[in-house]
């Protein structure tokens, strides 16, 4: 029995991932029923599905921008992406530029609060001169310049700066600069950078503080967005319902902080291994599943992320989103099991629950990523890049939470939850105490009232964990039965009462005779 249910299982996790809980259980007697809600966290629901959703977004595009960490020359990329990153937190309105491939351009741009704009090139080199001299053409100029002719700013490394600006005074003085005259601008054209050459290098391998510092505050980033997106959702989803206000805040609150925190952690586990060569793994599928896609799709997919769409690279540029979001969605689902794989090894939860609880995981996470793609290939088609946007939210909200709730009714026909079979313990245990104790029903009623407070997958969890569940079932209501039984009103019938029903009796006796 078991090998089949994990076989139909099995099937179901391989067909959720390809194609895209708080379960509710309930046992009986007669006129007695209990209820129990097993530990929530299961199905993702449309609050957390739109927080995940919205971290993805950020995360893999956040993956695509940092590809390039990974080349011979990579610490260069890392240096423009970790520069723009230091601006935007200044408060400095920045844009990496460098993917356009102009010849000559810009790598980054800087939007001024006066509305001009300051276009800079990076060049990080292991010494000031390969850093400056990489500026120049082979016939000696400065090679770096806007649509004016005028020179860019050549950000360096931090501590390369004294040395380049010295450097830059010299080619001034040789008129190797078109339009500057005076070494003194030097000091305008030498942009210190924010990161050391060592530390642009350190970007782009994992494990060391400079990176985890760079993933964490893209990672804090990413999970303000999901938080806030997660709290809006579910606010408004309790205020439909009806729900009170305050009680909704907090729920909502708690859900948020949640989410976030789950996104963040992704992001930065994601962000480490995109560093190392566990990130190729994914790239075959992402190429082949672009190449099914097709570019239409693959054009709705880059919008929704907001990356340009033109040009021949649509499929490439595509299957690189496909492979970061595969590998998001892995650990992902890696981080939303931990704690269901930590109570299998504590005995809490069975290897057929567990396996349970990862279908319906993988089925919201897999349900999200295909909404947000089917989403966004719909709203491109009727309101291009802003309607891919709003179409991917909303498609990925609503099929993460979706084919995650679908997922776990149709798991509930082929197997019985842990939780169900507690419950079906449970109620054999008050069937034995509701005879012991002789109770009625109202008095049943109320024993079911209290016991219900204290059933939720916490408790159901330590039963399963127990040596004995039906003793744990036992001491877990015997106490309720003992309250209600001590409650009873009890009166002693007077002598008078005694023989008057005695004599009432012997009558109707006599007279049936």
């Amino acid at each position: 029995m078991k090998t089949k249910i994990t076989k139909t299982i099995s099937l179901v996790i391989v067909f959720t991932m390809l194609f895209s809980s708080v379960p509710f259980y309930a046992f009986a007697t007669e006129d007695i029923k209990l209820e129990s809600t097993e530990d929530e966290g299961k199905t993702i629901t449309i609050g957390e599905a739109g927080g995940y959703l919205i971290g993805n977004l950020k995360t893999t595009n956040i993956l695509y921008a940092d590809r390039k960490f990974s080349l011979p020359t990579g610490h260069g990329f890392a240096a423009e992406n970790g520069n723009n990153l230091y601006d935007s937190l200044s408060g400095r309105k920045g844009k990496v530029v460098g993917d356009n491939n102009v010849k000559n351009g810009a790598d980054r741009i800087v939007f001024n609060k006066n509305g001009t704009t300051t276009l800079i090139q990076d060049k990080y080199y292991s010494t000031p001169q390969r850093s400056v001299n990489a500026a120049f053409d082979s016939d000696g100029f400065y090679k770096y310049v806007d649509g004016d002719g005028y020179p860019m700013q050549l950000e360096v490394p931090a501590d390369q700066y004294d040395s380049s600006v010295s450097l830059m005074k010299e080619k001034i003085k040789g008129g190797k600069v078109r339009n500057v005259t005076d070494p003194a601008e030097a000091e305008s054209i030498i942009r210190k950078g924010k990161l050391t050459y060592k530390q642009a290098v350190n970007l782009t391998k994992a494990g060391n503080i400079d990176s985890l510092k760079y993933d964490a505050t893209t990672g804090v980033i990413t999970a303000v967005s999901a938080a806030g997106i997660s709290f809006v959702l579910n606010l408004a989803i309790a205020s439909i319902n009806g729900e009170d206000i305050s009680s909704a805040l907090t729920d909502s609150i708690k859900d948020s902080l949640k989410t976030g925190s789950i996104v963040g952690i992704a992001h930065i586990l994601v962000s480490q291994l995109s560093r190392t060569s566990i990130n190729k793994l994914y790239v075959p599928v992402g190429e082949a599943l672009s190449k099914v896609m097709g570019e239409k799709i693959c054009k709705a997919i880059l919008e929704s992320v907001g990356i340009a769409s033109a040009g021949k690279s649509v499929l490439s540029k595509a299957a690189k989103i496909i492979s970061s979001e595969i590998h998001l969605q892995v650990v992902l689902l890696v981080i939303l099991t931990i704690p269901d794989i930590v109570d299998l090894f504590r005995g809490r939860i069975s290897p057929e629950q567990i396996i349970a609880n990862l279908t319906v995981t993988a089925s919201g996470l897999a349900g999200g990523a295909l909404g947000a793609w089917g989403g966004a290939a719909l709203g491109g088609a009727i309101a291009n890049a802003p309607g891919a946007v709003v179409g991917g939210i909303v498609g990925g909200a609503l099929g993460g939470a979706g084919l995650s709730i679908g997922t776990q009714l149709l798991i509930d026909n082929f197997t019985e939850s842990d939780a169900e079979k507690m419950c079906s313990i449970i109620q054999e245990e008050f069937e034995k105490l509701s005879a012991d104790f002789i109770v009625s029903k109202d008095e049943a009623d109320r024993i079911v009232d209290a016991v219900q407070k204290k059933l939720d997958g916490e408790t159901l969890k330590e039963m399963y964990s127990s040596e004995d569940r039906n003793k744990f079932a036992n001491d877990l209501m015997i106490e309720e039965f003992e309250k209600e039984v001590a409650n009873r009103e009890l009166s002693t019938p007077s002598e008078f009462d005694i023989r008057v029903e005695t004599k009432e009796l012997l009558k109707n006796v006599i007279f049936i005779h």
